[in-house]
């Protein structure tokens, strides 16, 4: 849809039908609400006016009746709106963390650690596979020498590293 992702969180909060973590949006009811919304996500049947300088005002600088805008509610308002933005930051943030524990628990997600553990364990193996490579070759001619050594990458390739030690 080429939307910014400070828009579709300004979206969700004004009722936009995108559920937490982003995951599964329905885009017909969401263009739906858009086009029942306008760019800021109000509807666009509310009133809009129009300040001295033909700009639209916003709801957090609308004036009042006397013209001056109240700068508590300003103030609040911003301050309620970076509460609304924290806090959804915040349930998206546990939304992911509950489904990463659960690809886990499920057995679909493994630890960095033990990715890394077995990387340096397959590095070792393949060290002591070539160490021991000289003495394997002596003696052989240019045919046996291609054939242990594509015996040994073959190994390698399907994971056999440590079986061939």
């Amino acid at each position: 849809m080429g939307v910014s992702r400070p828009s579709l969180y300004r979206w969700a909060r004004r009722g936009a039908p995108i559920p937490l973590g982003g995951e599964g949006v329905d885009l017909q009811a969401l263009a739906q609400w858009k086009a029942e919304h306008d760019e800021r996500g109000r509807p666009t049947g509310s009133i809009k006016t129009t300040g001295d300088d033909g700009e639209e005002d916003s709801p957090q600088t609308d004036p009042d009746p006397d013209g001056k805008v109240d700068q508590q509610r300003v103030a609040r308002e911003a301050r309620n709106e970076a509460l609304q933005s924290a806090d959804l930051r915040k349930r998206l943030a546990d939304a992911e963390k509950k489904e990463l524990e659960l690809a886990e628990r499920r057995g679909e997600l493994i630890s960095r650690v033990l990715v890394e553990e077995g990387n340096v364990r397959r590095v070792h193996a393949v060290k002591r596979a070539f160490a021991c490579l000289p003495s394997q070759l002596v003696g052989l001619d240019e045919r046996g020498i291609r054939d242990v050594l594509d015996a040994v990458l073959e190994s390698f390739a399907r994971g056999g590293v440590e079986e061939r030690l």
